[in-house]
């Protein structure tokens, strides 16, 4: 696919930009697209952005985490040197203007109901008396451009105070391999979450600790991954009544079938819904946690919304598995 710019270049049969002019336009547009996501929803819809790009830069706003805010702003990058970026440009300029022309109105409306100095005694208030106030040139506000609006909606992004919603564990840090699906697609569709190893047989105490005041600090779902024995998502659900979703994680002895057996073999009472085996499992474990919290939380349910409908489109943009280019 030729990107917006290269496009025009090659209809116009110009040659085509150098490689570092290519990587300048490319980091131009992550800046503008990092600009819109300072925009509100109002803003947006009016620069009449692909559907695509919109999902992207109302997901970059609720993302925490600094790696997953990266790779949201180079996807949204991407997507942005799709479209024209100098209506994109022109509209932020109008809008600049136009903030600043209110400005400019309220000081001189402010300035005009303004009381004047009182008269006193003394030669204050004598050399006041009858002399006509002089009317200050309205001070100019100093301009927001893109780099400036970049850069505050990086800090705001950064620096947001969000509260974990999913609590994902490992017994070992090895399990990240297999866990990191799930926190990568609840950084997809902007889920707030936090990232711990407790063993269930090393540190004890500190998984009790952990899933029994996991609701008191504002978690409503748990992840559990765990291989061999795979003794954390039942201990973890017997010591918090929240949702836990149990991930088998592959071992090297049997694969993994040792850890789906442990995990999925719960007795009556104690529940954990299981997953299959591996990356896949993690993924889709995310994805439950993503549906259970949409039934509180609008945003993630319009985000997994959209989620499944460019999986959808995705598969009727290729129905012919003849005509899809290989990797």
């Amino acid at each position: 696919m030729i990107p917006h710019d290269d496009r025009k270049a090659h209809e116009a049969g110009a040659e085509p930009p150098s490689k570092s002019a290519r990587k300048r336009a490319a980091h131009a547009a992550q800046d503008l697209g990092e600009a819109l996501t300072a925009l509100r929803d109002a803003e947006l819809e009016a620069l009449e952005l692909p559907e695509a790009l919109l999902d992207a830069i109302r997901a970059a706003r609720r993302i925490t985490s600094r790696a997953a805010a990266v790779r949201q702003r180079q996807y949204i990058g991407r997507l942005m040197r799709e479209v024209d970026l100098e209506s994109i440009r022109a509209a932020l300029a109008t809008r600049d203007a136009r903030t600043r022309r209110d400005a400019e109105r309220a000081a001189r409306a402010h300035r005009a109901l303004a009381p004047a100095p009182a008269d006193g005694p003394g030669p204050i208030g004598a050399a006041h008396r009858g002399r006509p106030r002089r009317a200050r040139a309205p001070r100019q506000p100093r301009r927001c451009g893109a780099g400036a609006v970049s850069r505050f909606a990086r800090i705001v992004r950064y620096n947001a105070a969000m509260t974990p919603l999913v609590g994902i564990i490992m017994g070992s840090s090895s399990d990240w391999e297999t866990m990191q699906s799930a926190a990568e697609l609840l950084d997809t569709l902007a889920v707030p979450y936090e990232v711990r190893v407790v063993s269930a047989h090393r540190t004890p105490d500190l998984l009790f600790e952990y899933a029994s005041g996991a609701r008191a600090r504002g978690l409503e779902v748990l992840i559990a991954g765990a291989g061999g024995a795979a003794h954390l998502p039942g201990m973890t659900a017997a010591k918090t009544l929240l949702p836990v979703l149990g991930v088998p994680v592959q071992s090297k002895s049997l694969g993994g079938l040792d850890s789906l057996l442990s995990i999925v073999q719960m007795p009556a009472g104690v529940p954990v819904a299981t997953f299959a085996i591996g990356a896949a499992g993690a993924a889709n474990a995310a994805l439950c946690a993503a549906a259970i919290l949409a039934n509180r939380h609008p945003e993630i349910a319009t985000a997994l919304e959209a989620y499944r409908e460019r999986q959808t489109l995705g598969v009727l943009r290729n129905p012919d598995p003849r005509a899809t280019p290989r990797s």
